[in-house]
């Protein structure tokens, strides 16, 4: 887990995978989002601009807070990843730099800021990048909330840092990590090891949304 690349990311440490877990597929769409308001699991996002679009409907949901993410997990009885368990959904035991492989590939396997149009784009875009377990835009087009509280490096499990759940009681305002870069994003900030961390009380953004996860 981390690299030598950045300084949050050092060091580079050997993780071990214990629990078995699904990571979905695609990020939560604006599509998934609306039926979850009709069941009144969750509010609409902070910002709707972008979700009230007829052509939006099959991308990222965005403008939601983790605490609005966790709802949405727990309505559809799952969880969010933590940080441990995305990176390894991205780079497996190969740990390549990019969801799929090592080398950049001109930026076409991924929706990032040179080919983006400035928004999220729709999640059964750029096949070519699915991870090596199936999912899709782990590398780009959203960064997604974790369920990991940011702390330096080497990453250990047990200290507190994967301490929430989906109560919102548990989740305390301090910095959470978000994981994958998004469609405004230069390459090097959609690295496998990259991470990056957003304060809970600074709420949700236009390049952030989140995925399902969920223990088996």
């Amino acid at each position: 887990m981390g690299s030598s690349s950045w300084k949050d990311e050092k060091p580079p440490h050997w993780q071990r995978i214990t629990k078995p877990y699904w990571i979905a597929r695609y990020p939560v769409t604006n599509a998934q989002w609306r039926v979850a308001v009709k069941a009144k699991a969750v509010g609409l996002p902070y910002d709707c601009e972008l979700y009230n679009q007829s052509n939006m409907v099959d991308c990222p949901v965005v403008w939601v807070t983790l605490h609005q993410s966790l709802a949405f997990s727990e309505w559809a009885k799952c969880t969010i990843p933590t940080e441990l368990e995305t990176e390894y959904a991205v780079c497996g035991i190969e740990n390549w730099t990019y969801s799929w492989g090592d080398d950049w590939m001109d930026g076409e396997y991924a929706v990032w800021q040179r080919n983006s149009g400035g928004k999220p784009n729709p999640v059964t875009t750029k096949t070519n990048g699915a991870s090596w377990v199936g999912a899709m835009h782990l590398t780009g087009n959203v960064w997604e909330w974790q369920r990991s509280i940011y702390q330096d490096y080497p990453y250990m499990p047990d200290d507190g840092r994967e301490k929430m759940s989906n109560n919102d009681d548990d989740v305390v305002d301090e910095s959470y990590v978000l994981r994958g870069g998004s469609f405004f994003n230069p390459a090097n900030r959609l690295r496998s090891a990259n991470r990056y961390a957003r304060q809970l009380s600074e709420g949700g953004n236009l390049n952030i949304g989140f995925r399902c996860a969920l223990p088996v």
